[in-house]
């Protein structure tokens, strides 16, 4: 079994003011759709203006043999944008369904003020967290995986879900099942994962994410939490508490 450990850079910089930007509407695509792909891409946007390193290696992994690989990796630029920083805050000035370009095709555009902030602290060099480079990334309705990784010292362990296409502003904690800590030394094994398509879903694949968080103490996880929140809490805790690890994944019918 190959382990492979993810390095991270983080930036000092912070950046805060006014963004407008355009996603467009699509044959499959809602009006509603655009406009939270718009948001996304606003903080995407932000991220890269505040200078925020992002992960390289493996980023589009699940992308391959996609149907819809710009979709797709968009999803994954968005979600490792968060690696250097954080959204502090996000607010929706101006939303507008019926936008045109410039071209005459139909967008959404959204404004919005964001403000991004830099992590305050260091992560403890001596605290690793890295998990099997050999997982699948692509699933059938109602597969089971297994997610294998190592804690280089003793460490809870705790696996979140994001779910771009059905509720792109939060994360949801999906390992423990139960709102308790479990406790890692070494190599570890969560076999409790099983990849659902969901409901009344049109198109022929989903794309998820996962996040492995291990603390050096027990976290007080939410089921269900707004992911600004999530990352001005993990500042909050000090990142030499705690580590992470994102993986990307497809679901296909």
């Amino acid at each position: 079994m190959v382990f492979g450990q993810i390095a991270f850079s983080f930036g000092k910089e912070k950046w805060s003011g006014e963004l407008t930007v355009q996603y467009p509407l699509g044959y499959e695509l809602s009006k509603k759709d655009a406009c939270q792909k718009a948001s996304l891409k606003a903080k995407l946007n932000s991220m890269t203006m505040a200078g925020c390193e992002t992960i390289t290696q493996n980023k589009y992994r699940s992308c391959k043999s996609s149907n819809d690989q710009t979709r797709c990796e968009f999803f994954s630029e968005t979600f490792n944008a968060f690696n250097g920083c954080f959204i502090k805050s996000f607010n929706i000035l101006d939303e507008n369904p019926d936008a045109k370009t410039p071209e005459n095709d139909d967008v959404c555009e959204v404004k919005a003020q964001v403000s991004v902030a830099g992590f305050e602290s260091k992560h403890d060099p001596s605290f690793l967290l890295s998990i099997n480079e050999d997982m699948e990334t692509i699933f059938s309705d109602g597969q089971g995986f297994l997610i294998q990784g190592k804690v280089h010292q003793p460490s809870y362990v705790y696996i979140l879900g994001w779910y771009p296409d059905s509720d792109e502003g939060y994360y949801h904690t999906v390992f423990p099942s139960n709102s308790g800590s479990i406790k890692f030394n070494g190599e570890f094994d969560i076999p409790e994962m099983e990849a659902l398509f969901p409901k009344d879903f049109k198109k022929d694949e989903v794309n998820e994410f996962i996040i492995v968080l291990a603390t050096k103490t027990p976290l007080n996880m939410k089921s269900r939490e707004l992911i600004e929140e999530f990352y001005k809490r993990l500042d909050d805790y000090d990142r030499q508490n705690w580590r992470i690890v994102r993986v990307g994944y497809r679901i296909v019918r």
